[in-house]
């Protein structure tokens, strides 16, 4: 009997420690910065401007999950489309430079058009030049963190256009980040008594009891 008052009385803490560190984050996540994560999905290529430059350097390479890869062209223009198995609200880009001579390939301008649905029209999200403190890293294969807090829509289908640099055109790779959706919630029952092992921005909820 006493056996089973004591396993009570833990499931009655667990809960109440559970709507407690709810409560609490709720109350952080109002004060603190959000926390983002990298959309490591490699999306569908719908098409793009081919390259000049041989396939090595094809368009595909711009959003295929390696920032080693390069989609570079100099006879014309860049654009590429592409889309992922599911819509997200793009907060952040980055941008990868390219293997050769970047500062001479990196793009003069470039733009990030997004919509949900396959038929809608184009909505520019992002757009910018390459100078002040948009400049993107003159070394080969380094990045740059955009920010684009102010969207508040989720999208889907994603196209991206740029002018060339100097010398043609170069990047390594294009990533979206996103606010991180959920928490992590984990604790240690030691002698009846509870020790928040952590709180952190994830997609799992777990629960480990001694």
């Amino acid at each position: 009997m006493r056996s089973m008052i004591r396993i009570k009385r833990t499931f009655n803490l667990i809960l109440t420690l559970v709507a407690m560190l709810t409560m609490a984050q709720t109350a952080w996540a109002d004060d603190e910065a959000p926390v983002y994560d990298l959309v490591t999905e490699v999306p569908d290529v719908d098409g793009g401007q081919s390259t000049n430059s041989g396939s090595n350097y094809n368009y595909y390479s711009l959003v295929d999950g390696d920032t080693y890869t390069v989609y570079g062209i100099s006879n014309a223009n860049p654009w590429v489309e592409f889309h992922y198995s599911r819509a997200f609200v793009p907060k952040k880009y980055i941008l990868w430079t390219g293997d050769y001579y970047s500062y001479a390939y990196n793009p003069a301008t470039w733009t990030i058009k997004a919509k949900l649905n396959k038929t809608d029209a184009w909505t520019t999200i992002a757009t910018a030049e390459n100078s002040g403190s948009n400049q993107l890293p003159t070394g080969n294969t380094q990045s740059k963190e955009y920010s684009i807090e102010s969207n508040t829509n989720a999208y889907k289908y994603y196209r991206f256009e740029a002018t060339m640099g100097s010398s043609g055109f170069q990047l390594g790779e294009l990533q979206f980040k996103q606010v991180s959706e959920s928490i992590t919630v984990s604790w240690r029952m030691e002698g009846g008594l509870s020790q928040a092992a952590g709180l952190s921005e994830t997609n799992k909820t777990s629960c480990v009891i001694n």
